[in-house]
Protein backbone atom coordinates (compact mmCIF):
# COMPACT_ATOMS: atom_id res chain seq x y z
CA UNK A 1 0.00 0.00 0.00
CA UNK A 2 1.26 3.50 -0.87
CA UNK A 3 -0.10 6.68 0.66
CA UNK A 4 0.90 10.21 -0.27
CA UNK A 5 0.41 12.56 2.67
CA UNK A 6 0.43 16.21 1.59
CA UNK A 7 2.03 18.63 4.05
CA UNK A 8 2.88 15.87 6.51
CA UNK A 9 6.18 14.40 7.66
CA UNK A 10 6.82 11.07 6.01
CA UNK A 11 7.58 7.63 7.38
CA UNK A 12 11.05 6.47 6.36
CA UNK A 13 11.50 2.71 6.14
CA UNK A 14 15.16 1.76 6.53
CA UNK A 15 15.94 -1.62 4.98
CA UNK A 16 18.91 -3.73 6.09
CA UNK A 17 19.97 -7.33 5.51
CA UNK A 18 22.83 -8.64 7.65
CA UNK A 19 25.12 -7.22 10.32
CA UNK A 20 28.73 -8.06 11.01
CA UNK A 21 31.50 -7.12 13.41
CA UNK A 22 33.87 -6.75 10.44
CA UNK A 23 33.68 -7.63 6.76
CA UNK A 24 34.98 -11.13 5.89
CA UNK A 25 38.09 -11.01 3.71
CA UNK A 26 36.31 -12.89 0.92
CA UNK A 27 33.33 -10.51 0.83
CA UNK A 28 33.88 -8.38 -2.25
CA UNK A 29 30.88 -9.08 -4.47
CA UNK A 30 28.57 -6.02 -4.21
CA UNK A 31 25.47 -8.20 -3.98
CA UNK A 32 26.70 -9.58 -0.67
CA UNK A 33 29.03 -6.92 0.75
CA UNK A 34 26.65 -4.00 0.30
CA UNK A 35 24.03 -5.98 2.21
CA UNK A 36 26.28 -6.29 5.26
CA UNK A 37 26.59 -3.46 7.76
CA UNK A 38 29.05 -3.26 10.67
CA UNK A 39 27.11 -3.41 13.91
CA UNK A 40 28.79 -0.22 15.17
CA UNK A 41 27.35 1.64 12.19
CA UNK A 42 23.92 0.16 12.86
CA UNK A 43 24.14 1.29 16.49
CA UNK A 44 24.97 4.83 15.33
CA UNK A 45 21.95 4.83 13.02
CA UNK A 46 19.59 3.60 15.73
CA UNK A 47 20.97 6.12 18.21
CA UNK A 48 20.46 8.99 15.76
CA UNK A 49 16.93 7.89 14.90
CA UNK A 50 15.99 7.50 18.56
CA UNK A 51 16.87 11.16 19.11
CA UNK A 52 15.24 12.57 15.99
CA UNK A 53 12.32 10.34 15.00
CA UNK A 54 9.45 8.32 16.36
CA UNK A 55 10.53 4.71 15.90
CA UNK A 56 7.41 2.87 14.79
CA UNK A 57 6.34 -0.71 14.88
CA UNK A 58 4.52 -1.83 11.75
CA UNK A 59 1.47 -2.66 13.86
CA UNK A 60 1.33 1.03 14.87
CA UNK A 61 1.66 2.45 11.36
CA UNK A 62 -2.05 2.92 10.72
CA UNK A 63 -2.55 4.68 14.04
CA UNK A 64 0.40 6.98 13.36
CA UNK A 65 -0.97 7.97 9.96
CA UNK A 66 -4.48 8.52 11.27
CA UNK A 67 -3.27 10.61 14.23
CA UNK A 68 -1.65 13.18 11.95
CA UNK A 69 1.57 13.46 13.96
CA UNK A 70 3.89 16.27 12.90
CA UNK A 71 6.98 14.42 14.14
CA UNK A 72 8.74 12.35 11.44
CA UNK A 73 8.87 8.61 11.96
CA UNK A 74 11.12 5.75 10.98
CA UNK A 75 10.68 1.98 10.71
CA UNK A 76 13.66 -0.39 10.86
CA UNK A 77 13.39 -3.48 8.71
CA UNK A 78 15.57 -6.48 7.88
CA UNK A 79 15.09 -8.70 4.84
CA UNK A 80 15.82 -12.45 4.94
CA UNK A 81 15.80 -13.02 8.74
CA UNK A 82 19.51 -13.69 9.15
CA UNK A 83 21.21 -14.99 12.29
CA UNK A 84 23.30 -11.82 12.54
CA UNK A 85 20.13 -9.83 13.18
CA UNK A 86 19.45 -11.92 16.27
CA UNK A 87 23.05 -11.92 17.53
CA UNK A 88 24.04 -8.33 16.75
CA UNK A 89 20.88 -6.39 15.90
CA UNK A 90 18.53 -7.36 18.71
CA UNK A 91 20.87 -6.16 21.51
CA UNK A 92 21.21 -2.76 19.81
CA UNK A 93 17.44 -2.44 19.40
CA UNK A 94 16.88 -3.41 23.04
CA UNK A 95 19.40 -0.81 24.20
CA UNK A 96 17.31 1.95 22.59
CA UNK A 97 13.90 0.43 23.37
CA UNK A 98 13.38 0.07 19.61
CA UNK A 99 12.09 -2.69 17.38
CA UNK A 100 12.46 -3.83 13.78
CA UNK A 101 10.37 -5.67 11.22
CA UNK A 102 12.05 -8.87 10.05
CA UNK A 103 10.84 -10.25 6.73
CA UNK A 104 11.34 -14.02 6.58
CA UNK A 105 12.00 -16.14 3.50
CA UNK A 106 10.44 -19.31 4.86
CA UNK A 107 12.35 -21.91 2.80
CA UNK A 108 15.66 -20.35 3.88
CA UNK A 109 14.72 -20.61 7.53
CA UNK A 110 13.54 -24.18 6.97
CA UNK A 111 16.89 -25.07 5.36
CA UNK A 112 18.96 -23.72 8.29
CA UNK A 113 21.89 -23.10 5.95
CA UNK A 114 23.46 -20.33 3.89
CA UNK A 115 22.08 -20.20 0.33
CA UNK A 116 24.55 -21.86 -2.04
CA UNK A 117 24.88 -18.75 -4.19
CA UNK A 118 26.48 -16.91 -1.26
CA UNK A 119 28.80 -19.75 -0.25
CA UNK A 120 30.20 -19.71 -3.77
CA UNK A 121 32.17 -16.57 -2.95
CA UNK A 122 34.29 -18.06 -0.11
CA UNK A 123 34.58 -21.30 -2.12
CA UNK A 124 36.29 -19.44 -4.97
CA UNK A 125 38.37 -17.34 -2.57
CA UNK A 126 39.96 -20.48 -1.11
CA UNK A 127 40.74 -22.04 -4.50
CA UNK A 128 42.04 -19.42 -6.95
CA UNK A 129 43.23 -19.76 -9.65
CA UNK A 130 40.13 -21.74 -10.56
CA UNK A 131 37.77 -22.60 -13.39
CA UNK A 132 34.08 -22.15 -12.55
CA UNK A 133 31.14 -23.57 -14.48
CA UNK A 134 27.50 -22.99 -13.55
CA UNK A 135 24.41 -24.53 -15.17
CA UNK A 136 20.97 -22.97 -14.82
CA UNK A 137 17.90 -23.43 -16.95
CA UNK A 138 19.09 -24.26 -20.47
CA UNK A 139 22.34 -22.37 -20.07
CA UNK A 140 25.90 -22.99 -18.88
CA UNK A 141 28.36 -20.20 -18.15
CA UNK A 142 32.09 -20.65 -17.56
CA UNK A 143 34.71 -18.38 -16.02
CA UNK A 144 38.44 -18.55 -15.50
CA UNK A 145 39.24 -16.87 -12.19
CA UNK A 146 42.95 -16.13 -11.91
CA UNK A 147 42.98 -13.87 -8.86
CA UNK A 148 40.95 -13.07 -5.77
CA UNK A 149 40.37 -9.60 -7.16
CA UNK A 150 38.44 -11.14 -10.08
CA UNK A 151 35.90 -12.96 -7.93
CA UNK A 152 33.58 -10.00 -7.39
CA UNK A 153 33.34 -9.26 -11.13
CA UNK A 154 32.81 -12.94 -11.99
CA UNK A 155 29.94 -13.20 -9.51
CA UNK A 156 28.51 -9.94 -10.81
CA UNK A 157 28.47 -11.43 -14.31
CA UNK A 158 26.92 -14.67 -13.02
CA UNK A 159 24.10 -12.85 -11.22
CA UNK A 160 23.55 -10.67 -14.30
CA UNK A 161 23.21 -13.76 -16.51
CA UNK A 162 20.72 -15.32 -14.10
CA UNK A 163 18.56 -12.20 -13.98
CA UNK A 164 18.73 -11.93 -17.76
CA UNK A 165 17.32 -15.46 -17.99
CA UNK A 166 14.95 -14.87 -15.06
CA UNK A 167 16.56 -17.65 -13.11
CA UNK A 168 16.33 -16.88 -9.37
CA UNK A 169 19.90 -16.85 -7.97
CA UNK A 170 18.76 -18.17 -4.60
CA UNK A 171 17.48 -21.36 -6.21
CA UNK A 172 20.99 -22.24 -7.40
CA UNK A 173 22.17 -25.55 -5.93
CA UNK A 174 25.72 -26.78 -5.49
CA UNK A 175 25.01 -29.70 -7.84
CA UNK A 176 24.73 -27.14 -10.67
CA UNK A 177 28.30 -25.97 -10.05
CA UNK A 178 31.67 -27.46 -11.01
CA UNK A 179 34.99 -26.09 -9.81
CA UNK A 180 38.05 -27.20 -11.77
CA UNK A 181 35.84 -29.76 -13.53
CA UNK A 182 34.89 -31.36 -10.21
CA UNK A 183 31.44 -31.20 -8.53
CA UNK A 184 31.37 -28.54 -5.84
CA UNK A 185 31.21 -30.11 -2.39
CA UNK A 186 29.53 -27.35 -0.38
CA UNK A 187 29.00 -29.70 2.54
CA UNK A 188 32.70 -29.49 3.40
CA UNK A 189 32.53 -25.71 3.86
CA UNK A 190 32.20 -24.10 7.27
CA UNK A 191 29.20 -21.85 7.81
CA UNK A 192 29.83 -18.27 8.94
CA UNK A 193 26.92 -17.39 11.23
CA UNK A 194 27.17 -13.72 10.30
CA UNK A 195 27.41 -14.23 6.52
CA UNK A 196 23.95 -15.05 5.13
CA UNK A 197 23.10 -17.85 7.55
CA UNK A 198 19.39 -17.66 8.46
CA UNK A 199 18.22 -17.45 12.04
CA UNK A 200 16.37 -20.45 13.42
CA UNK A 201 12.63 -20.59 13.97
CA UNK A 202 13.20 -20.73 17.72
CA UNK A 203 15.34 -17.58 17.62
CA UNK A 204 12.76 -15.69 15.58
CA UNK A 205 9.90 -16.88 17.78
CA UNK A 206 11.72 -15.82 20.95
CA UNK A 207 12.64 -12.33 19.67
CA UNK A 208 9.12 -11.80 18.33
CA UNK A 209 7.60 -12.95 21.61
CA UNK A 210 9.70 -10.39 23.48
CA UNK A 211 8.50 -7.66 21.13
CA UNK A 212 11.95 -6.73 19.81
CA UNK A 213 11.07 -7.79 16.28
CA UNK A 214 7.89 -8.08 14.25
CA UNK A 215 7.61 -10.85 11.70
CA UNK A 216 6.63 -10.27 8.09
CA UNK A 217 6.75 -12.33 4.91
CA UNK A 218 9.56 -12.25 2.35
CA UNK A 219 7.76 -15.04 0.52
CA UNK A 220 8.65 -18.73 0.29
CA UNK A 221 11.81 -18.87 -1.81
CA UNK A 222 12.75 -15.27 -2.73
CA UNK A 223 11.67 -15.48 -6.38
CA UNK A 224 10.68 -12.07 -7.77
CA UNK A 225 6.89 -12.20 -7.84
CA UNK A 226 6.69 -10.28 -11.11
CA UNK A 227 8.35 -13.26 -12.83
CA UNK A 228 5.55 -15.63 -11.80
CA UNK A 229 2.05 -16.44 -13.07
CA UNK A 230 -0.87 -15.31 -10.91
CA UNK A 231 -1.46 -18.66 -9.23
CA UNK A 232 2.18 -18.90 -8.14
CA UNK A 233 2.16 -15.33 -6.83
CA UNK A 234 -0.90 -16.06 -4.72
CA UNK A 235 0.69 -19.28 -3.46
CA UNK A 236 3.85 -17.41 -2.39
CA UNK A 237 1.80 -14.74 -0.62
CA UNK A 238 -0.54 -17.08 1.22
CA UNK A 239 1.78 -20.01 1.96
CA UNK A 240 4.45 -17.82 3.52
CA UNK A 241 1.88 -15.95 5.64
CA UNK A 242 0.27 -19.15 6.89
CA UNK A 243 3.58 -20.85 7.71
CA UNK A 244 4.86 -17.77 9.54
CA UNK A 245 1.70 -17.44 11.59
CA UNK A 246 1.89 -21.11 12.50
CA UNK A 247 5.61 -21.17 13.36
CA UNK A 248 5.79 -17.83 15.20
CA UNK A 249 2.37 -18.04 16.85
CA UNK A 250 1.37 -14.49 15.87
CA UNK A 251 -0.70 -13.05 13.02
CA UNK A 252 1.31 -11.83 10.01
CA UNK A 253 -0.03 -8.79 8.16
CA UNK A 254 3.07 -7.40 6.43
CA UNK A 255 5.33 -8.42 3.55
CA UNK A 256 8.35 -7.24 1.59
CA UNK A 257 8.74 -8.09 -2.08
CA UNK A 258 11.80 -10.26 -2.92
CA UNK A 259 14.60 -8.24 -4.54
CA UNK A 260 12.40 -5.22 -3.81
CA UNK A 261 10.62 -5.80 -7.12
CA UNK A 262 6.93 -5.13 -7.59
CA UNK A 263 4.56 -4.13 -10.35
CA UNK A 264 0.87 -3.25 -10.45
CA UNK A 265 -0.17 -6.90 -10.68
CA UNK A 266 1.89 -8.07 -7.68
CA UNK A 267 0.86 -5.05 -5.59
CA UNK A 268 -2.80 -5.69 -6.33
CA UNK A 269 -2.50 -9.35 -5.35
CA UNK A 270 -0.50 -8.56 -2.21
CA UNK A 271 -3.24 -6.18 -1.09
CA UNK A 272 -5.63 -9.13 -0.95
CA UNK A 273 -3.39 -10.91 1.60
CA UNK A 274 -1.42 -8.29 3.57
CA UNK A 275 -2.18 -4.97 5.22
CA UNK A 276 1.15 -3.42 4.22
CA UNK A 277 3.76 -4.50 1.66
CA UNK A 278 7.11 -2.90 0.93
CA UNK A 279 9.16 -2.43 -2.23
CA UNK A 280 12.14 -0.40 -3.38
CA UNK A 281 10.38 0.43 -6.64
CA UNK A 282 9.14 4.04 -6.93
Amino acid sequence: MIRVLEGRPGVSVLMFHGLCRSFPAYSGFPGSKTCLLPVDAFSTIVSYCARNFDILRLEDLDDYLEAGSQRPAVIFSFDDALASVIDLGVPVLEAYDASAAVFVTTSWTDSARTPDIFLLEPALWDRVPVQLKVRFGEREVAFQVDSKQQIAEVLNQLWGAMFEDRYPPFLLSSDQVTINEEPWDRQSMAEDRHFWLPATWDELRSAAGQGTIEIGSHMVDHRPLSWLPDEDILSQLQESRDQLSDRIGLPVSFSAFPHGQADERTVRMAESVYRWSFTIEP
